[in-house]
C-alpha cells in the first residue's frame, strides 16, 4: 500500500496522468485518492475500497459516486461484459464490452489498464482511452495465459473499429426503431467477432 500511495503521490509531482489498478483490492487510506487521476476497480474491488464486502448489493455508480468524493479525480469501474463505467467531472457514461469468446479471463483487468494507460498516453479522450481500454481486456479473455491473452495493437485496434461500427449500426437501428433489426443486430454481436488464433 505504501509503493502505490508513494508512487501516485511521485507521479502527480512529476505532472504525469496517475492510474491505480486497486487489485488485490484492500480498504485504501483517503489521502492515496487525492493522487490519483484514475481509479480503475473491477466491481468487486470497488466495493472493498469502501469497505463493503465484495458482494454488497448497491449500485456501481452510486459507489463510484463514494469515492469521488475522497478525492479520486476520475472512476472507471470495469464491469465485464457490462463495459465499464466513467465517473468523473465531465463524464457520466458506460462504455459497452467487446463481445468476445470467452476462454480466460485472467489477466483482463491487466490488459485493461495497460489498453488505457497507451490511449491516455497517445493523447485520446476518456471514452475512447476506456474503449480502447475495453477491448484490450476483451482480448485478453480470448486466450488462455496472460502473456499469449495481451494483444498485439493490430489485433485491439480491429476490436475497437468492429464495437464501433456494430454500435453505430445498432444506433441507426434504434433510431428507425426497427425492432427485428435491433434484435437481430443484438444476436451478431455475441458471433460478429472472430475467434483469435492461439500465437
Amino acid at each position: 500500500m505504501f509503493a502505490a500511495a508513494r508512487a501516485m503521490a511521485l507521479g502527480r509531482a512529476a505532472g504525469a496522468i496517475t492510474i491505480l489498478n486497486p487489485a488485490p483490492a484492500r480498504p485504501l487510506p483517503d489521502d492515496i485518492f487525492k493522487h490519483v487521476d484514475v481509479l480503475t476497480p473491477n466491481e468487486s474491488e470497488l466495493r472493498i475500497l469502501l469497505g463493503l464486502p465484495a458482494d454488497a448489493p448497491r449500485s456501481s455508480r452510486a459507489l463510484a459516486v463514494e469515492l469521488r468524493k475522497r478525492g479520486v479525480g476520475t472512476v472507471v469501474v470495469t464491469m465485464g461484459r457490462n463495459g465499464a463505467l466513467i465517473l468523473s467531472d465531465e463524464y457520466d457514461l458506460l462504455i459497452p464490452s467487446v463481445t468476445v469468446p470467452v476462454v480466460d479471463t485472467t489477466g483482463a483487468g491487466d490488459a485493461f489498464n495497460a489498453g488505457l494507460a497507451v490511449a491516455l498516453a497517445e493523447g485520446r479522450d476518456l471514452p475512447d482511452a476506456v474503449r480502447f481500454a475495453a477491448a484490450s481486456g476483451s482480448h485478453a479473455c480470448a486466450r488462455l495465459g496472460v502473456i499469449p491473452s495481451l494483444g498485439r495493437r493490430s489485433e485491439v485496434d480491429a476490436l475497437v473499429h468492429l464495437a464501433v461500427a456494430e454500435d453505430r449500426m445498432l444506433a441507426h437501428a434504434i433510431a428507425r426503431g426497427d425492432a427485428d433489426d435491433i434484435e437481430r443486430r443484438a444476436q451478431q454481436v455475441a458471433v460478429s467477432l472472430p475467434v483469435l488464433p492461439e500465437v
